[in-house]
């Protein structure tokens, strides 16, 4: 299958990333439980290491393959999707929930625009795949759910955290999406993308 090209949308690395749907939707189910709720949020997030692993193994990965805008989408829903549960249950301040949020807020309509409005598309050869500073925003976002799940009081300062390091992962994507459109400003060779 690597030398035809084409890679089909069903391959098990895109069924372990689709999979973050129903546990994004099965998180409202068991916020009443905080072991289960942890337990479906661990599970739902190492999907996102074993997909990109898979991926990389079968040589399936790629900043052009279904997974690359596939795997951000599905990480957005299934966060989103756990911050508006904690959000219904636990009614945390405004702020918390902002923090917590911060490169989605920002990302999420960045996305869109490029998916659907055909002159940003035409412009940017834009790069979905999460970067380090995207991983590290993951994490902390990760780690202030959990906070938030048991009523911990250090909450605070983890969501201030998330939202700091998730404003930077957002700085990242800007960052790469400009330096991606660069290249193609007028006078410069196309054989100078991404050179």
């Amino acid at each position: 299958m690597a030398g035809s090209g084409h890679i089909g949308f069903w391959t098990l690395a895109n069924v372990l990333t689709l999979s973050r749907i129903p546990f994004g939707i099965a998180f409202w189910f068991v916020t009443d439980r905080p072991t289960w709720a942890l337990a479906v949020m661990i599970v739902g997030g190492a999907t996102d290491l074993v997909d990109g692993a898979v991926a990389r193994r079968r040589g399936q990965a790629g900043r052009n393959g279904v997974g690359a805008w596939l795997d951000p989408v599905c990480d957005k829903f299934f966060v989103l999707s756990m911050v508006a549960a904690l959000l219904t249950s636990r009614q945390p301040a405004p702020w918390i929930v902002v923090a917590i949020a911060a490169r989605e807020v920002v990302v999420v309509p960045l996305a869109l625009a490029y998916r659907l409005v055909p002159g940003v598309r035409r412009r940017l050869s834009y790069d979905f795949r999460a970067g380090r500073p995207g991983k590290l925003a993951t994490l902390a976002q990760f780690a202030a759910l959990t906070a938030m799940l048991f009523g911990s009081g250090v909450l605070p300062w983890i969501a201030a955290l998330a939202g700091i390091v998730g404003l930077a992962a957002a700085g990242d994507y800007v960052r790469r999406a400009l330096r991606a459109a660069a290249p193609r400003d007028p006078g410069r060779r196309p054989s100078d993308d991404r050179g």
